[in-house]
């Protein structure tokens, strides 16, 4: 559970929280996957099924401790938007309408990436980023630090920029996300406090401006 859908510091539900139900394998090859279904809370129409995010993946030890992986993810994601905040006319204004657009932001990402310790990189590639029409590129930056054996404090940097700038539209511009954290780790769970946020304001879908920069509280159960 968290109190908002938020992927690379933009919300994508409206900062409005979320639950999610997952399964994950990890083979001795190296083979692993996983599976999250996703509930939340919308602005007019209550707590509603968003979607899912599945992922494959094989990662093979290197030499000196480092670790080396590669894979894809394929999210399957509906976005309940307040048409009042949504739709707007040539004149940049808002019609006045209390209903909810629903929009759907499907997309597939191939990724590679090393890890070492608690120190990680990955690039990802997407075809089709948040069903937008545009092919972009992510490079994903984590470090993390223990202080003591219950507590993990992490750090983040991403940036993501559109491989066919011709195609590009305003909110599929290059930016840059970062975010910071800190992870409790119990016995069968862990409680997360971060702040996320992006260096220019993003449009998903266009013309409706999520929330960015936001303190996110999180709790996640293993069993």
């Amino acid at each position: 559970m968290e109190s908002q859908y938020n992927v690379r510091g933009v919300s994508l539900n409206d900062a409005k929280p979320d639950i999610r139900f997952g399964l994950t394998y990890d083979h001795a090859s190296g083979a692993y996957g996983g599976l999250s279904g996703i509930l939340g809370d919308t602005a007019r129409n209550g707590v509603q099924p968003l979607g899912y995010i599945a992922y494959l993946g094989f990662a093979k030890p290197l030499p000196n401790g480092w670790i080396w992986d590669v894979g894809a993810t394929n999210t399957q994601i509906t976005l309940y938007i307040p048409a009042s905040t949504l739709l707007r006319s040539p004149q940049n204004t808002t019609y006045k309408q209390a209903s909810t657009e629903r929009y759907r932001a499907d997309y597939s990402e191939f990724y590679s990436g090393v890890s070492v310790h608690d120190i990680s990189a990955r690039v990802y590639i997407s075809p089709d980023y948040l069903n937008q029409g545009v092919s972009t590129a992510y490079l994903d930056l984590n470090a993390a630090y223990r202080p003591i054996p219950q507590l993990r404090l992490y750090g983040h940097a991403g940036a993501l920029t559109p491989l066919d700038s011709s195609k590009g539209a305003e909110s599929d511009r290059e930016h840059f996300d970062l975010g910071a954290g800190a992870v409790w780790e119990l016995h069968h769970a862990e409680l997360r406090l971060a702040w996320t946020g992006v260096t220019s304001k993003v449009e998903y879908p266009i013309n409706f401006r999520q929330k960015n920069n936001a303190l996110i509280l999180s709790a996640t159960g293993f069993f």
